[in-house]
């Protein structure tokens, strides 16, 4: 067999193959992710009890460098190439909507509508077994100092805080929840239940239990059916004490108007209007005026607003209120345009496709519910730990 002979003339023009960087281990990701999330909450923390501006900025520092890692290792990384070209085709999009609307763009804005993508991309890249980092169960803990306080703003300047209002505070601990899952389902779901009736909060114990029936998580046999059991009978106690007043009162009222006068009467009301309501707690009235109030400013600005948005945190210019949406879904198509919109739902679906324990699940889709009804994309804390780790569940089973 004649021996194959290659002329040094020719290594000149050999091919050069630079080695592929390897891909993090999963438990690895998870460790810089959790400790990215400490110094974000303690700076944030910091920040609120001494208004010191230069822990504001390490706080949003380290989140700003959370999602410039994530998005450096999401693009280097040598798997799922569909997803790195929807996510170019996103980065064009919003780089449009910027360009077009410079005048009234916040790049945090837009870079907080990024980390989602950016975080569960690249946890999806990662390899490996997952092991839960003990660093993972003290944030938990960290709320309290704040509560302690008296209240969760203490400095009441806006930062990338992870407790800005109760809503807020009872989703970091679903996000929570849904990371501990992982390691141990059981219990949690009752758990979500209680952090729902202690944040006094309609809309997270609606989210709660839609997300459960959705998931099929809540079945009437067996343990579900005693969990079932057990909640009917400590509502009678709840409502008699009158810890649930609040969220009697902000659902029955509103049905109520609904009913005699359709949505629609609701929607085109004026905030003057608002006092002729029933009941003394208008937040859903609110919403309602707001949101078709965006909705129709959003449909006047023409296609350009339509494909490109009008610009990261551009919505409280738009509206009588001066306020942010309260609403993701709504912020995200009139800020970002359709496409980013279409993005976004399509990364909430799969990253919902691909957790099959029911009980992650379901709390995953607490958050994606409650999307429609606050601004939780503002929210570092619970996004970073939300789309981490279901990036991290979906890349196991991609692999």
């Amino acid at each position: 067999m004649k021996a194959h002979v290659t002329d040094p003339r020719l290594a000149l023009f050999a091919p050069v193959r630079a080695p592929i960087p390897r891909a993090l281990s999963r438990t690895t990701f998870a460790r810089l992710l959790i400790a990215a999330v400490w110094v974000n909450c303690l700076a944030t923390f910091a920040y609120h009890l001494t208004a010191d501006p230069l822990f504001q900025q390490l706080g949003n520092g380290a989140a700003v460098a959370t999602v410039a890692g994530c998005t450096a290792l999401a693009a280097l990384g040598g798997r799922l190439f569909a997803a790195k070209l929807a996510g170019l085709l996103l980065v064009v999009v919003l780089a449009a909507g910027w360009w077009l609307n410079q005048s009234r763009t916040n790049p945090i804005d837009t870079i907080k509508f990024f980390q989602v993508f950016a975080v569960f991309a690249a946890a999806r890249e990662c390899t490996g077994t997952l092991r839960m980092p003990r660093l993972a169960y003290g944030l938990a803990l960290l709320p309290l100092p704040l509560l302690v306080l008296g209240g969760s703003r203490v400095a009441g300047a806006e930062s990338w805080s992870f407790l800005p209002n109760a809503n807020t505070a009872a989703l970091f601990y679903t996000a929570l929840l849904f990371v501990f899952s992982i390691a141990d389902p059981r219990g949690k779901l009752a758990a979500q239940i209680v952090v729902s009736i202690l944040s006094g909060k309609i809309g997270v114990l609606v989210a709660s239990v839609g997300a459960m029936i959705l998931a099929g998580a809540v079945r009437l046999r067996g343990t579900g059916l005693v969990l079932t059991i057990l909640g009917l009978v400590m509502l009678g106690p709840l409502l008699m004490s009158g810890m649930l007043d609040r969220q009697m009162e902000v659902l029955g009222s509103l049905i109520a108007d609904v009913y005699d006068g359709g949505i629609g009467s609701i929607a085109q009301a004026s905030y003057a209007d608002l006092h002729l309501r029933r009941g003394t707690d208008l937040s859903g009235y609110f919403r309602i005026i707001h949101w078709a109030e965006i909705l129709g400013r959003w449909r006047d600005a023409g296609p350009g607003a339509w494909l490109f948005g009008q610009g990261g945190g551009s919505t409280p210019a738009l509206t009588t209120a001066k306020l942010v949406p309260h609403n993701d879904y709504l912020k995200v198509a009139v800020e970002f345009g359709i496409f980013a919109f279409g993005t976004f739902v399509a990364l909430i679906v799969t990253a919902a496709l691909g957790i099959k324990d029911r009980v992650q699940r379901a709390l995953f889709l607490v958050v994606a519910i409650y999307f429609a009804s606050e601004n939780l994309l503002a929210n570092f804390a619970s996004m970073a730990l939300l789309f981490g780790f279901a990036g991290l569940i979906r890349g196991g089973r991609d692999a």
